[in-house]
């Protein structure tokens, strides 16, 4: 049986959308069920869950990751299902803001080495990398976590300028090369996805 999750805020209420409170799990024991009426349809009626494939699309800080449970019927969508009857069974202790930043990190490792190699003498990506990974090891203080967040952030402004540049440019010159690009891109985009998947469930102990 596939285990499901949902994300609210620290309260129950949603964090990316929808109506209404989840009642909370207590004392061992999950929370009241919660009902919706109507055809189950994606984004506009019923009740999202999550499965573990599907918790790294959503991340959301301050939040908190619950195992969850349905009754009765659930459409499954690209990246969530929906349920008709659903409720929060406990708290996933090890989603938190030190294992967000973690992943963050990991994943910022992984494509480095492309942005490296077009703009090899600039090393603010780097050093916020190095930055984040010293704060959580408790060796850099917020301050200069942020002050080297700041400068990445700005190199990956001036980057993505410059990539849309150089798509516009392409478009321009070779739409056929383009659509061959979007399809490699597009099987990319998938590869990176199911290592996400994986590596942040790894990392908060699913």
């Amino acid at each position: 049986m596939t285990t499901l999750y949902k994300i609210t805020d620290k309260d129950g209420s949603p964090v990316h959308g929808g109506k209404g409170k989840w009642s909370l799990p207590s004392r061992g024991k999950p929370g009241a069920w919660r009902e919706v009426e109507g055809a189950l349809i994606p984004c506009k009626n019923g009740l999202h869950l999550l499965e573990t494939t599907d918790i790294a699309s959503w991340l959301k800080w301050p939040a908190v990751l619950w195992v969850a449970e349905h009754e009765g019927e659930m459409v499954r969508d690209t990246d969530k299902s929906v349920a008709g009857k659903a409720r929060l069974v406990r708290k996933v202790p090890g989603y938190s803001e030190k294992s967000l930043r973690l992943f963050a990190v990991e994943c910022a490792e992984r494509v480095l080495p492309i942005f490296e190699r077009q703009y090899p003498d600039d090393d603010r990506v780097r050093a916020c990398i190095k930055a984040t990974r010293r704060y959580l090891q408790k060796k850099a203080t917020k301050k200069q976590l942020d002050e080297a967040r700041a400068a990445a952030v700005a190199t990956a402004l001036a980057a993505h300028a410059a990539a849309v540049a150089a798509a516009v440019a392409a478009v321009a010159a070779d739409a056929a090369a383009v659509a061959a690009d979007d399809a490699a891109a597009d099987h990319a985009r998938k590869a990176e996805h199911d290592w996400q998947a994986k590596r942040f469930a790894e990392i908060i102990g699913l």
